[in-house]
């Protein structure tokens, strides 16, 4: 049974660090919101404390989410999301390279097909 709920804290952590990084808050900036101390938060999301309802519900207002969002049942929609978002970096990154050697080709052939 501890092994449950540590699971289940450390999957709220990682929820809720999930979303306040997507918000570009910092831990500082969380727990000063809270009204808590920085070790307290980094607690929560580390998992190893538990979290009160009333306190989630402050998360959640706090990053402007459902504190649904923050419950184990939509883990692998944000697990699917961190996927898409690493994907998509790297999509990007093949994108400026193409379009790199595209403008490198077209100087190559203007230099030398018009010569």
């Amino acid at each position: 049974m501890d092994s449950i709920k540590l699971n289940l804290r450390k999957d709220i952590g990682r929820k809720i660090s999930f979303f306040r990084n997507n918000q570009q808050f910092t831990r500082k900036k969380m727990a000063s919101e809270l009204r808590m101390s920085l070790r307290g938060y980094s607690a929560i999301e580390n998992g190893e404390v538990s979290v009160t309802a009333e306190k989630l519900m402050h998360i959640a207002s706090i990053l402007s989410i459902n504190p649904i969002s923050l419950y184990p049942e939509t883990s692998r929609q944000i697990e699917t999301n961190e996927s898409i978002t690493v994907r998509l970096d790297k999509i990007e990154c093949q994108i400026q390279e193409i379009s790199e050697f595209l403008k490198q080709l077209q100087t190559d052939l203007n230099t030398n097909y018009f010569k």
